[in-house]
């Protein structure tokens, strides 16, 4: 017998150990009867040279892993052999015991995806695939006691080496597995343990915690940057060295007379980028994602997001009956900006006949992201770390600290309020400085630096401003007690503590006014 099945026998209880043996005899009772358990020596399978002692249970029989020579020890374990079984009959195994693989086989069952399910609910269960696939492939051998601290680092480290999955293996050159997406994948494999346990009530589970690895975009895309991004768009360059467009020298072959201009790209790029710039716009005035900005259409549709110009909405997911009604999570209400482009793009797709919003140049829709033409526009504007996601982040941050509420903004990009401050929401020293500028606050005295003495540390106010009085000593005097005829004290004379009469001026009646 094995030494789990020793610690199992040793973790039941007096009472549970004798409804396991009760429910051993009566299951032997029904039916055919069977025969008793007891200890069979088997000679073809050899122990440290001797034949292996076996418990024959139910017909069936269990290896013991002793020798011949041990057969009294042997007899000792039969009873903890039966209630193992008995136990695992009913699903209650040794918890540090339970294979990694049939537990993330039985998770990825259970989170079968329904026929009816959405392209969300489809798309999640895909991912839950992927990740317990690799999970299988890299863990599946280890049972539960092996999840240690240790084991989950070697993991994330082993995974961290592997090539992306969105890259052909053919390709020498391919992106590293990042660190969000080893840590992704420890998530499921926590998330399936938890279901296990609480199915089969385990009474023991691996504390298995997740590496700190959320990591906030420091990367802010302010009004500037957007600017020089629509510039790219275009089709021009942005030069780092200079700070400045890149400019070349251009000669006119009539006069001979020389000009700068700014370097351009070939028209059919400027061409292709057209779709780019609807993307980057609708991404930063609705805060949409890059999936589902280039899946709006302009016809409404139960399905698939859309754009509604009449009513200023865009749906996401989807058009809903009444989006005036109900919980509209995935339907926004467009800015002004986005509106009046929205407009002007429908009329000039209405002539071409494009169904999509963004779309190629013969009106087709793209099949997949635009994360080339995307990475060459952001590279020309000289921001090659900015994406279109960082367009979401600047969307809400630029929302608040244009004035509008968290609430608001929640309701407008389609999260919740403690998404717009946990993930978003970015600091930067720019609205700061816009915060506390003139015109935005109470506007208080300005004590410049020359006014204190940088010996003494002290405020010399009369020596530098003539005959005022410092800072200090104004501070000084207003933190002293009131004393003098100033101060007013309560009188002891009854008659000055008399009110005064009251006396009426003389004139007509809707005029008179007491003093």
């Amino acid at each position: 017998m094995s030494n789990a099945n020793q610690d199992f026998g040793q973790l039941l209880n007096a009472n549970l150990t004798n409804t396991l043996l009760q429910a051993a005899v009566a299951t032997g009772r029904r039916g055919r009867k069977t025969s008793p358990p007891r200890i069979w020596i088997r000679a073809d399978r050899l122990t440290d040279g001797e034949p292996t002692c076996y418990a024959v249970f139910r017909g069936r029989a269990h290896s013991l892993a002793l020798p011949a020579s041990q057969e009294v020890e042997a007899r000792q374990f039969l009873t903890t052999t039966i209630l193992a079984v008995e136990a695992r009959a009913r699903g209650m195994v040794a918890p540090r015991d339970v294979p990694v693989r049939v537990i993330l086989e039985w998770y990825r069952d259970d989170q079968r995806c329904l026929y009816q399910a959405n392209r969300h609910r489809r798309r999640a269960h895909r991912t839950m695939v992927t990740r317990t696939t690799t999970l299988l492939r890299r863990l599946g051998r280890k049972v539960l006691g092996d999840l240690d601290g240790v084991a989950i680092t070697r993991y994330i480290d082993a995974r961290m080496r592997d090539a992306h999955g969105a890259y052909s293996k053919t390709k020498k050159v391919a992106p590293r597995v990042s660190l969000s997406t080893a840590c992704d994948d420890i998530g499921h494999l926590r998330r399936a343990i938890q279901a296990y346990v609480a199915f089969f009530q385990i009474p023991w589970m691996p504390a298995i915690k997740v590496p700190a690895h959320f990591t906030r975009r420091e990367f802010l895309v302010d009004r500037h940057l957007f600017a020089r991004i629509l510039e790219s768009c275009r089709g021009y360059v942005w030069d780092k060295a200079t700070n400045g467009w890149l400019m070349e020298t251009v000669v006119n072959p009539t006069t001979g007379e020389e000009r700068q201009v700014r370097v351009r790209r070939k028209p059919d790029t400027v061409a292709h980028r057209r779709a780019v710039s609807r993307l980057v716009r609708i991404a930063v005035y609705s805060g949409t994602r890059h999936g589902a900005a280039r899946a709006l259409k302009w016809k409404l549709n139960a399905r698939g997001g859309c754009i509604d110009v009449e009513r200023n909405a865009i749906h996401r997911a989807g058009y809903g009956d009444d989006p005036n009604g109900g919980k509209p999570q995935l339907s926004s209400a467009m800015r002004g900006p986005l509106r009046s482009f929205a407009s002007i793009w429908e009329r000039r797709d209405r002539i071409t006949g494009a169904q999509h919003v963004i779309h190629k140049l013969d009106g087709s829709p793209f099949r997949s992201h635009l994360s080339g033409t995307v990475r060459e526009v952001m590279a020309d504007a000289g921001v090659p770390e900015a994406c279109v996601h960082s367009l979401r982040h600047a969307s809400i941050t630029w929302m608040m600290h244009d004035g509008y509420d968290v609430a608001t903004v929640a309701d407008i990009i389609g999260v919740s309020e403690k998404t717009v401050w946990a993930v978003y929401r970015q600091w930067n020293m720019q609205s700061q400085q816009r915060a506390v500028g003139a015109g935005r606050l109470p506007i208080a005295k300005i004590w410049t630096a020359v006014r204190l003495d940088p010996a003494a540390d002290n405020d010399s106010g009369a020596a530098n401003q003539g005959t005022e009085k410092s800072f200090r000593q104004k501070v000084a005097v207003l933190q002293r007690a009131p004393t003098g005829r100033a101060v007013r004290k309560p009188s002891t004379d009854r008659a000055a503590r008399k009110p005064k009469s009251v006396r009426t001026v003389r004139g007509p009646a809707r005029y008179r006014r007491a003093r």
